[in-house]
């Protein structure tokens, strides 16, 4: 057996072990709750294996928790308490993006358009409360501090990342209606889709990747999660790219894949509280293989199936060396394990990205 075969192996089984009576959980030690953009990604790869009806499960345990202006939980405990601002002060725009993609994706491989038409008021909440993030009204959405997932970094304003699921949500969205007779919707939602792609480009674009987010001024940092679904999304075309990726190679941040960002970003953007421990890099610097294997798909998504398929297998033979989908890993390429910091394992998010890697690069014949 192959490793990249091994480590899908692994992952499938560390998948299954998160799954809950409600949906997925984000992990079985540190975080055991549903999480609302570690259990939506890891429902890409659940959709892959076939496994819809833990997927359904989930949707109708978030949309059930759903605020009157269509917000969904960023968290949910396991005594089904939901936490619409998890982490600070910021209620967070990617959960219910997620949702959204992740919506679109089951409906096409599972076929359950039902589904969509009796939930489609809910739906559509949650796609008009992401809307309503636009406070200026220029088809990008904003956040306060610590909103997306990279919550222990001081960003607001656009950020790319949040920006990026915005507009996937939408397309998404869009051809969800279209598939469920919508079309009205669709076309709607579609020319929005279009402003959205072209605002992203517009604004965040340095000539060699995108901006990591914008308050007062252009923030000149990379960070690997906007640009690698900027790649992955087609908000990117061909020759973005490929200057994405070669901006990657020339500064290693795929030597471990993958690392949040380059640079560092500095103290006063990291919460003090943090300065003293490893933590310190949890967002900033420590490389996490949800990413790397979103890299995978963007490498082949822009015709480097050569580079796409040696990605897939770095991490991989991480996931067979320890047996287990972790969380993040240090610049040596082990498993974090400080004192105040521990990789969470089995970690629903690293399993579901690469099933959904596997899929795409190598394909998944049985079940």
């Amino acid at each position: 057996m192959s490793v990249t075969q091994n480590a899908f192996e692994i992952a499938k089984r560390d998948l299954r072990d998160c799954y809950a009576s409600k949906g997925i959980l984000a992990g079985r030690k540190h975080f055991q709750q549903f999480w609302a953009r570690d259990s939506f990604f890891s429902a890409l790869g659940a959709i892959e294996l076939g496994d819809f009806e833990i997927v359904k499960k989930q949707f109708e345990f978030f949309i059930s928790m759903q605020n009157k202006k269509g917000l969904i939980p960023g968290r949910i405990s396991l005594k089904k308490k939901p936490e619409f601002k998890p982490m600070f002060f910021s209620y967070s725009a990617d959960g219910n993006a997620l949702m959204i993609i992740a919506l679109a994706e089951y409906v096409k491989k599972s076929g359950d358009k039902k589904f969509a038409k009796d939930n489609f008021s809910k739906f559509l909440l949650a796609v008009n409360w992401l809307e309503s993030m636009d406070s200026d009204k220029d088809y990008l959405i904003e956040e306060s501090i610590y909103a997306n997932w990279a919550d222990s970094v001081l960003k607001f304003g656009k950020v790319l990342y949040s920006n990026c699921c915005y507009y996937k949500a939408v397309k998404s969205f869009s051809e969800l209606c279209l598939a469920i007779g919508r079309k009205e919707k669709h076309e709607l939602y579609r020319k929005q889709a279009l402003k959205i792609k072209e605002k992203i480009n517009g604004l965040f674009w340095k000539g060699d990747y995108y901006f990591d987010w914008i308050d007062f001024k252009k923030h000149n940092f990379f960070s690997s999660d906007g640009n690698m679904l900027a790649v992955l999304w087609g908000i990117a075309d061909e020759e973005q790219g490929m200057m994405i990726e070669n901006f990657i190679k020339s500064k290693q941040i795929n030597k471990v894949p993958l690392s949040t960002n380059y640079p560092h970003y500095p103290l006063t953007r990291i919460p003090f509280v943090l300065l003293p421990f490893e933590a310190y890099n949890y967002h900033n610097g420590l490389s996490w293989p949800w990413l790397g294997c979103l890299n995978a798909i963007a490498l082949k998504k822009i015709g480097w199936k050569k580079d796409a398929k040696n990605e897939l297998k770095k991490i991989a033979s991480q996931i067979e060396d320890y047996g287990v989908c972790h969380e993040i890993f240090n610049k040596e390429g082990e498993p974090v394990d400080s004192f105040f910091l521990k990789s969470e394992h089995p970690f629903a998010w690293t399993a579901g990205t690469y099933i959904k890697a596997f899929s795409e690069i190598e394909g998944i014949k049985e079940q």
